[in-house]
């Protein structure tokens, strides 16, 4: 067995082959607002009466009805419609 010279290159000189490790960029997040989240709202007029228009409506939060919104009831033979129950809900 032979030996070998260490053969090394002067320290001065630039090794070509070596790679600068870039930096990992942080990750910035930006927390925005959820999108909203429409409400359905649905109209019932009863056993004793019918509805002209949409039985149901869907609104985003913090929009209101308006007149184009609400259907009409047309109540059946002796009876009469006495408006609408907002506080009638179900889940």
């Amino acid at each position: 067995m032979q030996l070998r010279d260490n053969v090394r290159e002067d320290i001065s000189e630039i090794r070509k082959n070596l790679f600068a490790k870039k930096k990992k960029e942080e990750e910035v997040i930006v927390e925005s607002d959820p999108p909203p989240i429409p409400f359905n709202i649905s109209f019932n007029a009863g056993e004793n009466g019918n509805l002209n228009g949409n039985s149901f409506v869907t609104k985003d939060a913090n929009s209101f009805l308006g007149n184009d919104d609400i259907p009409q009831v047309q109540p059946n033979d002796g009876y009469e419609f006495a408006g609408w129950n907002e506080k009638s809900y179900r889940l």
